[in-house]
């Protein structure tokens, strides 16, 4: 796997480590990360690969639906 792919769906992740920008700016350090979806991403790529925002919005709109129910 290229670590500028998610570990999930393999789309391009815009991680700023990974395209030279400063870290700190990462779309990535604004945003919460559901439990869920960080669980979904395997042991081999757990802290070497970053989830994307595809990934992310899907998993908090569940996370959304469950507190409806």
């Amino acid at each position: 796997m290229n670590p500028m792919n998610c570990p999930i769906c393999g789309k391009p992740n815009g991680c700023a480590a990974e395209t030279k920008t400063a870290p700190a700016d990462c779309w990535c350090f604004h945003e919460r990360f559901p439990d869920a979806l960080l669980d979904r991403v395997p042991d081999e790529w757990r802290g070497k690969a970053c989830i994307c925002r595809d990934c992310l919005a899907e998993a908090q709109a569940q996370a959304n639906e469950n507190l409806k129910k």
